[in-house]
């Protein structure tokens, strides 16, 4: 069949469609006028109008052309990289840092960046970052009294291996659940005052740092189990470059 002839017979059926969808109408017009409905006058018209467009909207079809869809690796289908540029930018938004940045590792605990403020993708470089510029320990420094005469003591450094001090704020932090505490565990005890505001009840001490690390399965000492198994990783990841360099050799 020629292309006169399949047009003519789409425009008999189109025709004949809108034909049909008149003699339908009226019917239903007079048909209203004489026997009112029950759901207001104007809705057989509206459900007949909708069937026409139905009708109308089926013999018009035939001549639609399909539009093809994108494929990778042609002109206009960059979806993953504008999804990826997406997040970053409602990171970014967020106050989340998605980009490593040295400067951003500080070696002062009173004065860090909080963990989670780092993007997951980069979070474990910040670790490893933090991880070789070891505790802030300062054990020569004269540390000040408070008002009731009690002062930070350089001996729990050697007690406590976790701990640190900001000689910024005056207040002591832990480097362990600083790096890997979940903020779920967030309700626990010491939380916000060993990772975010810092401990200064020197009078209570003895008590608050043992408080603090708790039982086996506390909230600290999980953080400090992540740190043991990322150094563990660490250093089996060294292990294995430094075997394919003697290898190459």
């Amino acid at each position: 069949m020629d292309s006169g002839s399949g047009c003519s017979i789409n425009r008999k059926r189109k025709r004949k469609a809108v034909g049909y969808g008149r003699d339908l109408k009226s019917y239903f017009t007079q048909r209203s006028s004489s026997t009112p409905s029950t759901h207001g006058s104007g809705v057989g018209l509206e459900a007949l109008e909708r069937e026409v467009v139905v009708l109308q909207t089926h013999v018009e079809s035939t001549d639609v052309v399909a539009v093809p869809m994108p494929v990778e690796g042609q002109a206009g289908c960059g979806v993953n990289s504008s999804r990826e540029q997406t997040q970053d930018k409602d990171a970014s938004d967020q106050g989340i840092i998605t980009e490593f940045n040295p400067e951003h590792v500080i070696c002062d605990p009173g004065l860090r960046i909080p963990i989670d403020q780092f993007g997951p993708h980069i979070r474990d470089e910040v670790r490893r970052a933090f991880k070789q510029k070891c505790l802030t320990q300062p054990s020569c420094h004269n540390f000040p009294k408070g008002w009731d005469k009690r002062s930070f003591q350089k001996d729990w450094f050697k007690q406590y291996n976790w701990l640190e001090y900001s000689l910024e704020k005056g207040r002591a932090y832990c480097f362990y659940c600083y790096l890997f505490r979940n903020g779920k565990d967030d309700d626990k005890f010491g939380y916000e005052a060993f990772t975010r505001i810092g401990f200064k009840q020197w009078k209570n001490s003895y008590l608050i740092l043992r408080k603090h690390e708790g039982g086996p399965d506390s909230a600290h000492n999980r953080a400090r189990i992540a740190y043991v198994d990322f150094d563990k990783e660490e250093a089996n990841i060294k292990k294995k470059l430094c075997n394919m360099k003697k290898m190459r050799k």
